[in-house]
């Protein structure tokens, strides 16, 4: 052991805030709504790949 000791509290510990884009990008129908499409382009590029191989 190194001897170190542990606040309980530090602020280490806590997760960061999210900046106003963030939460924009989590809210945003519109926003998701391309996620999915993008998403969804990624998959079927992956089962076109299996299913020709």
């Amino acid at each position: 052991m190194t001897g170190e000791t542990h606040e309980p509290y530090r602020q280490d510990y806590y997760p960061p805030i999210p900046t106003g884009f963030t939460k924009y990008r989590r809210t945003s129908i519109i926003w998701q709504f391309f996620r999915l499409i993008a998403i969804n382009v990624k998959i079927l590029k992956v089962m076109t790949k299996s299913a020709q191989g």
